[in-house]
């Protein structure tokens, strides 16, 4: 049995149970977060952004929406836990962003 985080008494299954509800949150936070890092490395350093966006085809533009929709949940529970240097990481992967057109078909192609 090991001991609680909020006292020195064995932990409780109750207390275990809570703690590692407590956790999950934070996890699944930095595994997205992670995860947006690793994608966004993989895109704007390889040799030709441009063939790796046109090989997405028809499924580039809701890969890019599904990532907004994940860094926007990663940056308001960044914001709520007042974590700067999680939101500097968030905005540096965002930064990495060339500019982007997206057509109806749900290709993506690089303005610039």
């Amino acid at each position: 049995m090991s001991t609680s985080l909020l006292t020195e008494q064995p932990e409780t299954p109750a207390q275990r149970v809570a703690r590692e509800l407590l956790a999950a949150p934070m996890q699944t936070r930095d595994v997205l977060l992670n995860q947006l890092n690793d994608a966004s490395l993989r895109l704007w350093s390889s040799a030709d952004p441009s063939a790796v966006l046109a090989a997405l085809g028809d499924k580039a533009a809701s890969l890019f929406a599904l990532n907004q929709q994940f860094g926007e949940l990663v940056g308001a529970l960044l914001a709520s836990e007042g974590d700067s240097a999680g939101l500097a990481r968030l905005n540096a992967i965002n930064g990495r962003m060339l500019p982007l057109a997206f057509y109806e078909d749900g290709t993506v192609t690089l303005t610039a």
